[in-house]
């Protein structure tokens, strides 16, 4: 797992840690290994709720369209020309 995340074995252990004190991840100890998979909480939390994301309507009244412009124009004016 390490090699795949690029990071180091303590790093995925301490990460494991955390996972199972949250009760995201459950282990189970094979000899000398130790198996970790997803709790039933953690599949709950990794499932999609209601599929896509998809604006809502508020009031009855369509979703606002998406802001035009790519992120950080705002306020900037077009020359054209």
């Amino acid at each position: 797992m390490a090699r795949r995340l690029t990071v180091t074995p303590s790093a995925v252990s301490q990460y494991l840690r955390v996972l199972h004190a949250t009760g995201l991840v459950t282990r189970a100890r094979h000899g000398r290994h130790v198996l970790y998979r997803r709790s039933r909480l953690g599949d709950q939390l990794a499932a999609p709720a209601h599929g896509p994301l998809r604006p809502r309507s508020v009031n009855g009244l369509p979703p606002a369209p998406p802001a035009g412009g790519p992120p950080g124009t705002a306020g900037r004016s077009r020359r054209t020309g």
